[in-house]
């Protein structure tokens, strides 16, 4: 038995008992992370060595090696986290991560070859199941909640109560923010209406509660929507302005906002991502999704 099985069997699943005449209980692991919490980029990839342990007779003092055993892994999505406060359930898509390959075959020691973990687009907790003590905490780390510098000069907007944390972002969006508003309120003396930032861990922002977009540039943290500002309006135009001058050089017209960007928007969202989302047609040719 290895000093890893040893240190981490009185955290393994449990898997079940046969009958008393020969009972047996099996239990899996994850060498390294057995009962712990690894945090992952959205679609960030992870590699991770599957175990497998028997105890004759169910007495958990004595593990075993489990040899040829398959383990089949079945990962999902935890309700109510990374600010999606509404269930993994119904007719839509229902996210997780996925494991290449699916499943594996122990040796002789009870390790399974490597598998690779790759973590979904949505930030939330995710269980490696059936390594029900180990999770996943899919999420940007670098975002914050946005706090205005000047209580003021902006009007939070966007509130929902499936996406209640809708005003994260980097700090250059934020900033950028504050500068916008500093501009809006001089030249209008009113708040600016600051509508959707991204979601508390930042990922998929499922404007429509179903697991897809169409907010797929509101996933990174760096981009904002501003109402009030109807395209072709005088609003719009000022925007067009006062984005750049604060840092916030990726602009257009939206329907019914008008959204700004960050330059910092790195791993921006790919188009293959969400291929039917509505949304305003950006310059430059990229996609028409928000």
């Amino acid at each position: 038995m290895s000093t890893v099985h040893q240190l981490f069997v009185a955290a393994l699943t449990l898997a079940g008992v046969s009958a008393p005449a020969a009972a047996q209980c099996t239990g899996v692991g994850l060498h390294g992370y057995d009962g712990g919490t690894i945090y992952l980029l959205p679609t960030q990839s992870i590699t991770l060595y599957p175990y497998e342990v028997t105890f004759p007779n169910c007495n958990y003092s004595q593990p075993q090696p489990c040899a040829n055993c398959t383990i089949t892994f079945t990962p999902q999505g935890i309700d109510n986290t990374g600010g999606h406060m509404h269930p993994h359930s119904g007719m839509y898509l229902q996210p997780s991560g996925s494991a290449n390959p699916t499943s594996c075959t122990t040796d002789s020691n009870g390790n399974c070859p490597a598998v690779t973990y790759t973590a979904t687009y949505v930030s939330q907790e995710e269980i490696f199941g059936p390594f029900g003590n180990t999770s996943a905490y899919v999420q940007y780390q670098d975002i914050y909640q946005y706090n205005p510098a000047n209580p003021s000069t902006v009007s939070l907007t966007g509130y929902r109560s499936e996406h209640p944390s809708n005003h994260f972002g980097t700090v250059t969006l934020g900033n950028g923010v504050n500068g916008v508003a500093a501009s809006w309120y001089s030249t209008y003396g009113s708040a600016l209406l600051v509508n959707d930032m991204a979601l508390q861990w930042g990922g998929w922002f499922d404007l429509n509660t179903n697991w897809s977009c169409p907010h797929q540039y509101h996933g990174r943290g760096t981009a904002v929507d501003f109402n009030g500002a109807p395209p072709g309006s005088a609003q719009a135009q000022n925007l067009a302005s006062w984005c750049p001058q604060s840092g916030l050089t990726r602009t257009y017209s939206e329907p019914t906002n008008y959204h700004c960007e960050a330059p910092d928007n790195i791993n921006r969202f790919s188009y293959s991502y969400c291929p039917t989302a509505p949304g305003a047609t950006p310059p430059n040719g990229l996609s028409s999704l928000q």
